[in-house]
């Protein structure tokens, strides 16, 4: 895929391992989707929620989740609802990104994971095991 997909969503949900706050739909994540919770990208995400980290540390965040703010390739920002996936646009903005070339999908995991089609993974390594294949 020429696309990177970042999830925003607690490692715990991304993995499948914490349920999701839906009543019946699916955990786990979309294959090759990297994780960056959103609150990592916080000052302190405890009190106050309306302040980035410095430049540099967001870009290291992401870079520790496999991803180059300043890739040619697309990226689109994802999470429970698509209202989470925004900060990660807003902080590859400010990381110094093009934000023409990033993208939030608004559906989201909500709507990935409610379409029993959509194949879906449950464990956190490159070799991105489906469900429907364990």
């Amino acid at each position: 895929a020429d696309s990177i997909v970042i999830d925003a969503r607690s490692a715990a949900r991304f993995v499948g391992e914490a349920p999701e706050p839906r009543p019946g739909l699916r955990g786990g994540h979309m294959p090759h989707a990297k994780n960056v919770p959103f609150h990592t990208l916080l000052q302190d995400a405890t009190q106050d929620m309306t302040t980035l980290l410095p430049k540099e540390e967001m870009i290291q965040i992401f870079h520790n989740a496999g991803v180059d703010v300043h890739t040619s390739r697309t990226i689109i920002c994802t999470c429970g609802s698509g209202v989470t996936a925004c900060v990660l646009t807003a902080a590859l903005e400010e990381c110094g990104r093009d934000p023409s070339n990033t993208f939030v999908y608004d559906g989201s995991w909500i709507e990935w994971a409610s379409d029993e089609n959509m194949p879906v993974v449950l464990v956190d390594n490159d070799d991105d095991v489906d469900e429907k294949d364990e």
